[in-house]
């Protein structure tokens, strides 16, 4: 779902970029992914100190899930981002609030719509806040360089927050929102680039609910993805999202408050690239980005914290 909105497809909702309509809720689902092998193996820039982990381990499930985070104030705790506990931690507390942290690149480059806060945090005192504006991108980025053997497959988790209202869409529309992407070249021999949307979001118009899709939109053709259901709507609370993607074997995995989300479960297999596209390498960005322009409100303001990435699972309560 591109920049455009477009018309809604039969069953559908609105397409992107040339009004490209995806298919209507389980319409690309796979079930089941069958992927309780996975793992990204030893990957990791900076290694996964086991200590700290409470009920981690290897593998898809691994047992690190536990209980949903979904505590309007946060869970009051201290920050899990001790060194070398993940491959990659980011909590924010190290940086002065209107700052980005060291490390970090903001999309766009000269936006002022996405800096450290204090006024709402999931752990410690501060936090990831996207301010308000009608549409587009405001993210902070890393490269595929910074990412090291994280930018070929990697499990993620964060925390995000919606103040709320939220924006409606107008009748007959939706409002298509990302707030973690993966941008690299397409495994296809087209060779294009693609934007692969991990934690994507599309509300609808009639009842303000929301859906959570895998989402790619390529440079130069139509997006495609896999929906799960309208099962959700944004609220003044943290909720804890967790991402599983790899190049290898082209799967892709979402839980929203440590449960699967299993119509967007993707499980292709090495070589297999319909269906998923996920890059060899790609860089990253975190924020809130949406692509139809808002209206009757300044737009959305939203929170991340505790951003963690792994070889293995991190799951919510870690």
């Amino acid at each position: 779902m591109g920049s455009d909105g477009g018309t809604a497809g039969t069953g559908g909702k609105a397409g992107g970029t040339g009004g490209t309509p995806l298919a209507g809720v389980g319409g690309h689902g796979s079930g089941g992914s069958g992927a309780g092998g996975d793992g990204v193996g030893g990957a990791g820039t900076g290694g996964s100190g086991a200590g700290g982990r409470g009920s981690g381990g290897a593998g898809v499930d691994g047992g690190a899930g536990g209980s949903t985070a979904d505590a309007g104030s946060g869970d009051g705790g201290g920050s899990s981002c001790a060194a070398g506990r993940f491959a990659l931690c980011e909590d924010f507390e190290g940086t002065a609030v209107g700052a980005i942290p060291s490390g970090w690149a903001k999309q766009p480059g000269g936006t002022s719509n996405v800096q450290v806060a204090s006024d709402q945090a999931y752990r410690g005192a501060h936090s990831l806040k996207m301010l308000a504006q009608a549409s587009g991108a405001r993210n902070i980025t890393r490269t595929a360089a910074q990412l090291g053997a994280l930018a070929a497959g990697h499990w993620g988790r964060m925390f995000y927050r919606v103040q709320t209202p939220a924006p409606a869409p107008p009748s007959g529309g939706v409002i298509h929102s990302t707030m973690v992407s993966l941008s690299g070249t397409s495994p296809l021999p087209v060779a294009d680039n693609v934007n692969v949307r991990v934690v994507d979001t599309v509300v609808r118009d009639f009842d303000g609910k929301h859906q959570f899709l895998y989402n790619v939109q390529p440079s130069t053709r139509s997006e495609f993805g896999t929906e799960g259901p309208y099962n959700w709507t944004y609220e003044s609370k943290w909720h804890c999202v967790e991402w599983y993607v790899s190049y290898a074997t082209q799967s892709y995995r979402f839980f929203f408050d440590s449960a699967e989300v299993t119509q967007m479960a993707i499980n292709n297999g090495a070589g297999k690239f319909n269906g998923s596209e996920i890059p060899a390498s790609f860089s990253i960005a975190f924020g809130w980005n949406n692509y139809q322009t808002v209206s009757g409100s300044p737009g959305y303001v939203a929170w991340i914290d505790e951003i963690a990435m792994d070889p293995n699972r991190v799951g919510c309560d870690n």
